[in-house]
């Protein structure tokens, strides 16, 4: 055989093999990086989701405090964040996280306008069916971001125990944590 044919054969495997190669890596890298930006964007989501007004904004409003404005400005820049958030899942994001992200800012608007808005204060029992759904949703994204990850769902007790207890002393009207989950 003709060594300038095997040559020129080796040369045309090894730039076949170095442009899968190339296509391979630049598929890998933009996986990686399209992974990375959902997170990142469920992190600043569900931290924004935390600072709504929450119960902080509940008991402020109930005993007339004069927190209550930079509560309100906490709460709209939080949605402004999760509205930032949003976008950028709805680019890169499966449907089901998508879904779940609308449901959760869904909870959070219920909550900031019983809490800011013009109305009368909602009843004990309606506070507590609000937050009760803003956090379940809240759990439910975490649980869909988990599983679009490959990462097993926690248990009900693991995801919900810190963060119940915090909720459901502030539904109790012990001492506000500064948290409002």
């Amino acid at each position: 055989m003709n060594p300038a044919v095997i040559s020129a054969v080796a040369a045309i495997v090894a730039a076949t093999f170095s442009g899968t190669t190339l296509y391979i890596s630049g598929r890998r890298e933009q996986r990686k990086w399209a992974r990375d930006a959902t997170v990142q964007a469920l992190v600043d989501l569900v931290d924004a989701s935390y600072r709504s007004a929450g119960q902080k904004g509940f008991d402020a409003r109930s005993k007339g405090s004069s927190d209550l404005d930079a509560i309100e400005r906490t709460a709209k820049d939080a949605r402004e964040q999760q509205s930032a958030s949003l976008t950028r899942l709805r680019l890169i994001a499966p449907e089901e996280i998508v879904v779940a992200v609308q449901a959760l800012l869904d909870a959070d608007t219920a909550v900031n306008n019983a809490v800011l808005g013009p109305n009368v204060l909602p009843t004990t029992e309606r506070w507590k069916e609000l937050r009760d759904s803003q956090w379940d949703r809240r759990a439910a994204l975490q649980q869909a971001g988990r599983k679009y990850f490959g990462i097993s769902a926690l248990s009900d007790e693991a995801m919900w125990a810190a963060g119940r207890s915090v909720h459901k002393r502030g539904l109790t009207g012990s001492s506000d944590t500064g948290v409002s989950p």
